[in-house]
């Protein structure tokens, strides 16, 4: 089911399904939800008759616009008014399994098949869903980073080479286009206007998305970063705030200390968080210096301000408010594999301050009880000057230290 919610009031504007209703007749019965390789939910249903089981994908949300928001159901996709939900157009003939995106005047649409490819790519009126004649996109879709609008930021290889391509879907053509070595490792970032990528000698470029301006360039081989944690790097993570550029140089989770290399998010409402297990590096993204008692120190734009003192394993780091606090927090909780054999569900939080690197809390592994996430909510609180990590069996606070001494705890 999809809803329409006043962001004001919360009342409910409109609703809509999206699935075709299962006959709950004691013979086919749900027995999962899980995703699908591209993170959608599915059912996966078992028929007692045949012993089979089947998956159903469900509906989702593809596009939202001020004008429209594109909702992907079993019967094609819907085009429907946002305020009221009445259906200003529809196209039967779009799968389930097409991925839809768009802008306020296009609406363009991408057919999945079961081996992971596309088929080619539609461009539709948003106002009234009439095809538009445009080159097939499915190849840059493929290798795409990520889509805004009408245009890809993609990723491909060819002839030992990665291009980097801002692709615009109504011209056929690049916006721009960055060419690096072979095996360069693309950097994982939720931050729309930026990308990166680390090439195999350690050089880290970050590059504004819409015009591939490059805003950094450096070679993260500094200090106790070495060519062996280059090498090994797999699913990058970058980051920014107004000061700087932070890189997690991700390495694969090792099963024997860790159940099943499997992190997981400490949060149970949800809190956006990312997979961190490595050396976490800050780089200054402008020039600048700093005085203090004996001096001053001064800095070049893409110099290492620092990294932290040894890599942060096996762990999530929390990406709400990033931009804003004035810390990097950390905390998952994983089944710990013993030395005896045996195991245990652990929580662990930490957290460095942005300005130094330095360590500021470092709870260790904790036991916890079951697999439960330890922490309700997440709150960065300007007022009271607090952060504050929110559980029903303990909190985590840490506050700016003005001067003001410590506030009341949460």
């Amino acid at each position: 089911m999809v809803y329409g919610l006043d962001a004001d009031s919360g009342k409910k504007l409109w609703q809509m399904q999206t699935v075709e209703n299962i006959p709950n007749n004691g013979l086919i019965s749900l027995q999962q939800v899980i995703n699908n390789a591209e993170g959608n939910p599915e059912f996966v249903y078992w028929d007692q008759r045949t012993n089979i089981r089947f998956r159903v994908a469900l509906g989702r949300i593809g596009a939202v616009q001020a004008s429209y928001v594109a909702i992907l159901g079993h019967k094609g996709l819907s085009v429907v008014d946002p305020l009221r939900g009445t259906v200003l157009w529809k196209k039967a003939d779009v799968a389930i399994n097409s991925h839809v995106f768009g802008d306020a005047q296009h609406v363009f649409v991408v057919e999945a098949n079961d081996a992971g490819g596309f088929g080619a790519g539609r461009a539709l009126r948003a106002s009234d869903g009439e095809p538009i004649n445009v080159p097939d996109f499915s190849s840059i879709y493929q290798a795409r980073i990520r889509a805004a609008g009408r245009q890809i930021l993609a990723a491909q290889t060819a002839q030992a080479k990665l291009t980097i391509r801002l692709y615009d879907i109504l011209t056929g053509k690049d916006v721009w286009s960055k060419q690096f070595a072979a095996g360069t490792q693309i950097l994982n970032t939720e931050d729309r206007n930026i990308a990166g990528v680390i090439e195999p000698n350690g050089m880290l470029t970050v590059l504004a998305a819409d015009t591939g301006k490059v805003l950094v360039t450096r070679n993260l081989v500094k200090a106790r970063i070495t060519p062996a944690d280059i090498k090994g790097v797999r699913d990058p993570l970058l980051l920014q705030d107004s000061e700087r550029f932070y890189v997690a140089l991700n390495q694969p989770i090792d099963p024997n200390k860790v159940a099943g290399g499997e992190i997981h998010n400490n949060f149970s409402n949800g809190t956006r968080c990312l997979r961190v297990n490595g050396w976490f590096a800050a780089l200054h993204r402008h020039d600048g210096k700093r005085k203090f008692a004996g001096g001053e120190v001064a800095w070049k734009k893409g110099d290492l301000a620092w990294h932290s003192h040894l890599p942060v394993h096996n762990q999530m780091i929390v990406l709400e408010q990033f931009e804003q606090a004035p810390i990097v927090i950390f905390s998952a909780r994983y089944n710990e594999m013993l030395k005896n054999g045996g195991n245990r569900w652990v929580s662990v939080t930490q957290s460095l301050q942005k300005s130094n690197g330095k360590m500021v809390y470092d709870s260790g592994p904790r036991g916890i009880n079951g697999f439960s996430p330890m922490f309700s909510a997440f709150h960065l609180d300007p007022r009271t000057r607090t952060l504050n990590l929110l559980g029903f069996s303990g909190s985590v606070q840490h506050y700016i230290d003005d001067g003001k001494g410590p506030p009341a705890l949460p």
